[in-house]
C-alpha cells in the first residue's frame, strides 16, 4: 500500500478509502480522474478502463461541474454494469512479516521491562517476585492502553517520535552578519 501511495503521490488513507468505496475525501474533477488513472497504472490495470468505471460509479466526484454529454448506446453496452467500484491492492508479502516482527519485539521489550521492574521492587521491598511482576505487567499494559492501544514500548516510541521532530536549529539561530 505504501509503495503505491509513494509511487502515485496519493495518500495511503485515500487509497484505503477508495478500496472501501469511499471517495468523499478525494478532490473533485480532473484531479480525481488523474489520480484514478495513476492508481490503475501503478497496480497494473488499464487506466482507461478503470477511469471509465470510476467516472461512471463516482460521477459526482469525477464531474462535480456536471456529467459530460451522454454516451452512445454502443459504448454503454461495452461497459460492465455500474454496481460499485471496489479496488483492492495485492497484499504486500513483507508487510505481515514486518508487523509480526514489530509486535514480537514490543512484546519482548514489555516483558523485559516488567521483569526488571519486578526484580527491583521485590529486592527492595517485602513484596514477592510474582506479586511485583503482576503489578509491573498490569502497569505496562495500562501504559499501552493509555497510549492508544498496543504496548507500553510502542507508546514510548510514538511519544519519542512526536517530540523528536527535526528542527532546523542552524537556520533558526543563523544571523546574517554584514560583510
Amino acid at each position: 500500500m505504501n509503495a503505491v501511495a509513494h509511487q502515485t503521490k496519493i495518500g495511503a488513507s485515500l487509497l484505503v478509502a477508495l478500496e472501501r468505496g469511499d471517495c468523499s475525501k478525494w478532490p473533485g474533477g480532473i484531479y480525481s480522474r488523474a489520480w484514478i488513472r495513476a492508481y490503475a497504472a501503478a497496480i497494473g490495470l488499464d487506466p482507461d478502463d478503470v477511469g471509465a468505471q470510476f467516472n461512471r460509479v463516482f460521477a459526482r466526484n469525477a464531474f462535480p461541474e456536471g456529467a459530460p454529454g451522454p454516451i452512445s448506446l454502443a459504448a454503454a453496452s461495452d461497459l460492465p454494469p455500474a454496481t460499485s467500484l471496489r479496488m483492492t491492492l495485492a497484499p504486500d508479502p513483507g508487510e505481515r512479516v514486518r508487523l509480526a516482527v514489530r509486535r514480537t519485539l514490543f512484546f519482548v521489550a514489555d516483558l523485559l521491562i516488567s521483569l526488571m521492574a519486578a526484580t527491583t521492587v521485590s529486592a527492595l521491598t517485602v513484596l514477592g517476585f510474582w506479586t511485583a511482576f503482576a503489578a509491573a505487567a498490569i502497569t505496562c499494559h495500562a501504559l499501552g492502553l493509555f497510549g492508544g492501544g498496543g504496548s507500553a514500548v510502542g507508546w514510548m516510541e510514538r511519544s519519542i517520535r512526536r517530540h523528536a521532530r527535526p528542527h532546523d536549529s542552524e537556520a533558526d539561530s543563523a544571523v546574517a552578519e554584514p560583510a
